[in-house]
């Protein structure tokens, strides 16, 4: 059909509300629902719908990120209905300008912090010590020298040797006295490199007293910055157009949305609904197990105590068989199953420590408490009866 040729256009939203004999849209991916009816009913005669399609935009594996043809973009577009208040509260471009204006005049200020001198400081003080160390040991050997010059025979000087050995020994001296000006004149440079590294570390902690806090505000910004995008992104996207602003923008929210999500599953406390199961499990196991120890002693101990008699009248016989029910109590509560170990349960050592079991009895058993028992036991988590000359305590304590 070829091309329109046309000297001027105008666009959909100046043209609302106008008529016109003849007119063409160029439709594009921004039309929406309420565009696409503005353009497409400003003529008399029917209008003419060039359909067209941005550029591809190249991702970085080389396939177009967006495939359709023309006609599919303004199809798709003209199915959305906008946000009508999008552009007029949420324009990016004008909060973009005045963050990254921002973010310039922090830069511009953070240009200015002195260096660190953090390396050159431990530099200057390790060659401050060593400066030190050899202007000591060049003193030392000046004194070794003068002590042998001073040591050498007077006499000495009367014979060619004698004078030969003074004239090695002042030649020493002299040499030692050299290396000492050298090593004095190397301390007073360490000295002063040191003092340098020193102002210089004070120069950067004072920039940072009074400036510092534009690191935490750069960082803020920044993320402000890539948090304003990532909403302007998944707004495009909620209007059906990903691609307003580019794959940039898109790979950036997609990155900006990822650590946000890291930092908030980071914060999140672990699951420990399966500990929990399974210590409420074993805590039921361990109460039922209790009261069950605990009825099956208090009944074997009270029969045993009723076929014992009183002071005055005694059942031998209903005694020895009560003996015998309690030793099977005692064998059946030996053949219970220990309780369920979690996560909570202590170590090995708990496990060998002795309980003593508590039961409620009444004043008749006591009263039969009191006179000496054929066999005391103890009872060990597993049931298994310890000798009465290795239990420092009676097995029941009574509770009145």
């Amino acid at each position: 059909m070829g091309c329109p040729q046309v000297t001027w256009a105008r666009t959909i939203d100046g043209a609302q509300g106008g008529t016109w004999r003849v007119a063409h849209l160029l439709g594009t991916p921004a039309l929406d629902q309420y565009r696409g009816y503005v353009g497409q009913s400003r003529s008399q005669h029917p209008t003419h719908t060039w359909n067209t399609t941005p550029a591809p935009v190249i991702d970085h594996g080389g396939v177009p990120a967006d495939q359709r043809e023309p006609g599919e973009h303004v199809l798709a577009a003209l199915t959305r209905t906008p946000d009508t208040s999008l552009a007029a509260r949420s324009d990016p471009y004008a909060l973009d300008r005045r963050l990254r204006a921002l973010i310039a005049a922090h830069r511009g200020v953070l240009a200015h912090r002195p260096p660190d001198p953090t390396i050159r400081l431990i530099r200057a003080e390790a060659a401050l010590r060593q400066a030190r160390q050899d202007h000591a040991d060049a003193a030392r050997q000046v004194a070794r020298a003068n002590g042998r010059r001073d040591d050498l025979n007077t006499l000495g000087v009367l014979s060619s040797h004698g004078r030969a050995q003074r004239r090695n020994l002042a030649g020493e001296v002299a040499r030692a006295e050299k290396q000492v000006s050298s090593a004095g004149t190397a301390l007073a440079d360490a000295e002063a490199a040191f003092a340098r590294a020193k102002e210089a570390q004070a120069d950067r902690d004072a920039f940072n007293g009074s400036e510092g806090w534009r690191d935490a505000e750069l960082a803020r910004l920044h993320h402000q910055l890539d948090a304003q995008w990532a909403d302007v992104a998944i707004t495009c996207a909620q209007n059906d157009d990903p691609l307003a602003y580019g794959t940039d923008v898109l790979r950036n929210a997609r990155f900006h949305l990822s650590h946000r999500l890291e930092i908030l599953e980071q914060r999140i406390p672990p699951d420990r609904s399966r500990e929990w199961r399974l210590a409420r499990r074993d805590l039921g196991t361990a109460i039922n197990d209790r009261d069950q120890a605990q009825r099956v002693i208090a009944d074997a101990r009270q029969r045993l105590d009723a076929a014992s008699g009183t002071r005055w009248r005694s059942k031998p016989d209903e005694s020895a068989a009560a003996q015998a029910d309690f030793e099977a109590a005692l064998r059946r509560l030996r053949a219970l199953p220990p309780a369920r170990s979690g996560s909570s349960r202590s170590s090995k050592s708990s496990q060998s420590t002795r309980r003593p079991v508590s039961v409620s009895l009444p004043p008749r058993a006591l009263n039969a408490m009191t006179s000496p028992p054929t066999e005391r036991y103890w009872l060990t988590p597993s049931g298994a009866p310890l000798p009465a000359a290795s239990s420092p305590s009676p097995l029941i304590h009574p509770i009145i």
